[in-house]
């Protein structure tokens, strides 16, 4: 498991209660939750008086009662807790899984060509957020309330059937699962239902974190569980080492070093973090590696996002940002390809917001990786480099794309700043294109009961401005802490959208979005009266965002409505598709 962000140590008192993840939890609660096997068997000593076992078993768990036949985790979905059974039966759904729509995973249906041509004359509603297919209620289909703590689960239809249907196995008693995906931030890879009523221990990221820091023990369970189920993946998908032979793969996880930068709840210093000058930002990032330090591994970036700089007078000057998959400092670490001395880092890299990387030793990587790597993946800094002819070429070239393909230096700085680099989907307008003629809004509200699902304005560089519409993030930190799972990613594309028949309106999402493309709203019947939940008696609420069309061929309308070509939806991980649309 990487390296996690430092734990915060606190005192006993209102402040722990006032932060603790369950503020009423009982003394007997907390004596039961400490009396499990898996906090019996670390060790108190090994803990700082500023940050006990107590202390984090107090502020970070709770115990939590699932009735019989819910879901506890969802594959697929996203999560920020990991549970340890205390009592109960529970299963897992092993691969295949279970069907998108038990798991509440919403579906889109392709329009056909009649439903889009009655597009042409059909009325908006004459009210706004008119919904004919909800229910008189925020919750529908199998959401349903636990006993009596208000809290929401999604139901099987059948637990007889989902334990004869699919290939399912018992998860053994005092087992701890869900720690590696909430602590790295990646989607759960199995489901697991209650087959009896169960109480389980939930702990949140924070209490994993600090617990891996002070136990050795659990470092390593969680060690080899990352290695296991991240790293081999990995390392298996990545690029540059497909050329390898198992075996050889297999030898490489083992060299490989790991470590986490940054905090998982980056948004709030992101915000924090907005007002300062940008020497003051780029100084407050936790740094992967230092220009001019000797390059003694390659770092491959496995989720988030890191900056690339460089020094400029006193300053720093923002020369690129890597994403998933990309790497840093393979020319240093091919250097000559003699073998001889290794280089310093030509740039410093640093994490933005929650950053997973793994570092390949230079010496792994100049005797098991570079001899057989394909030569489109070799950036050749010197003529020297491979004995191809052609590598001064690509020498330059390599230079070249450092600084992204060519994009202002200015711009690409705003894009870094303010976590742009983290859409899919970023709605862009040109402002010396744009000639406000509202055909972008129109399309939208079109397809979308006349409700437009974007707000034209937003953070401008020069002529560009970002939209205030969902960028479909890499990293969607809204559909971390739904509590039922509404917020999802589309099983086909992996667009972010909702899914109302499970949206409860909480608006943690709206509230979690960095980018405030995210809003609540009340919805209503075709009469204009607003649906009323039975369950509270308040107005129904949803949360809606862009969808990008999904249900619509040639998508997203805003995009192709525009008859200036002043709107482009940019993908970042791959910038050229910007570049050409800025230069036309």
């Amino acid at each position: 498991m990487p390296d996690m962000a430092r734990g915060s140590s606190q005192p006993d008192g209102d402040e722990v209660m006032e932060e603790a993840f369950d503020p009423f939890m009982s003394g007997e609660s907390l004596d039961r939750i400490l009396s499990q096997d898996l906090f019996t068997a670390m060790n108190p000593s090994a803990f700082p008086p500023s940050n006990t076992l107590r202390h984090i078993v107090r502020r970070h768990t709770r115990l939590r009662y699932f009735p019989k036949g819910v879901l506890v985790v969802r594959a697929g979905a996203y999560g920020n807790s990991a549970f340890y059974t205390v009592a109960g039966q529970l299963r897992i759904v092993l691969p295949p899984g279970l069907p998108n729509d038990i798991l509440g995973r919403m579906v889109t249906r392709r329009k056909g060509m009649w439903e889009i041509l009655q597009l042409l004359w059909k009325r908006y509603p004459q009210y706004p957020e008119v919904r004919s297919t909800l229910d008189d209620g925020s919750t529908v289909g199998r959401l349903s309330n636990a006993q009596d703590d208000g809290e929401m689960f999604i139901r099987l239809p059948s637990l007889e059937a989902a334990i004869r249907d699919y290939n399912t196995i018992k998860l053994q008693p005092h087992t701890l699962f869900g720690e590696v995906g909430a602590l790295t931030r990646f989607p759960r890879n199995v489901s697991v239902f209650t087959e009896e009523d169960s109480e389980l221990v939930d702990i949140r990221w924070q209490g994993l974190r600090d617990l891996r820091k002070f136990d050795e023990g659990f470092r390593q369970r969680l060690d080899a569980l990352f290695r296991e189920r991240s790293i081999k993946a990995f390392i298996k998908d990545s690029p540059l080492f497909q050329h390898l032979s198992v075996d050889e793969q297999d030898f490489l996880e083992g060299c490989v070093d790991f470590a986490t930068y940054g905090d998982q709840d980056w948004r709030a210093e992101h915000r924090r973090m907005s007002l300062s000058s940008a020497k003051q930002r780029i100084e407050s990032e936790p740094l992967i590696a230092r220009e001019g330090d000797q390059a003694d591994h390659l770092i491959m970036i496995v989720s988030g996002f890191a900056r690339i700089s460089q020094r400029l007078n006193h300053g720093h000057k923002t020369v690129g940002f890597l994403g998933r998959n990309r790497n840093f400092g393979l020319p240093e670490v091919i250097g000559k390809g003699d073998g001889g001395q290794v280089a310093g880092y030509e740039y410093s890299l640093r994490a933005l917001g929650y950053v997973h990387v793994i570092k390949v030793p230079t010496a792994i990587m100049r005797s098991r990786v570079i001899p057989g790597l394909p030569e489109h993946l070799l950036p050749a800094i010197s003529g020297k480099g491979t004995g191809n002819p052609n590598s001064q070429r690509r020498a330059q070239t390599f230079r070249q794309t450092r600084g992204k393909e060519g994009l202002d230096a200015g711009l690409l700085e705003f894009f870094v700043e303010h976590r742009i680099v983290n859409g899919t989907a970023t709605m862009l307008i040109h402002l010396e294109k744009c000639i406000r003629c509202d055909a972008c809004v129109a399309a939208c509200a079109r397809l979308h009961g006349g409700n437009p699902r974007f707000i034209r304005h937003g953070k401008r560089q020069g002529s560009i401005m970002v939209a205030a519409a969902c960028m479909h993030c890499q990293d969607p930190v809204c559909m971390i802490g739904c509590p039922t799972g509404a917020i999802q990613r589309a099983p086909a594309g992996g667009q972010v959208i909702v899914n109302e028949a499970l949206c409860i309106g909480c608006s943690t999402c709206a509230q979690s979005c960095p980018y405030d493309a995210i809003r609540i709203v009340a919805v209503r019947r075709e009469d204009g009266n607003v649906i009323i939940d039975p369950s509270t008696g308040n107005p129904s609420l949803k949360a809606t965002k862009c969808d990008l069309c999904l249900e619509y061929p040639g998508a997203p309308a805003c995009q192709r409505s525009c008859p200036h070509d002043a709107l482009y939806r940019a993908d970042m991980r791959d910038t050229r598709g910007l570049r050409r649309w800025m230069s036309s």
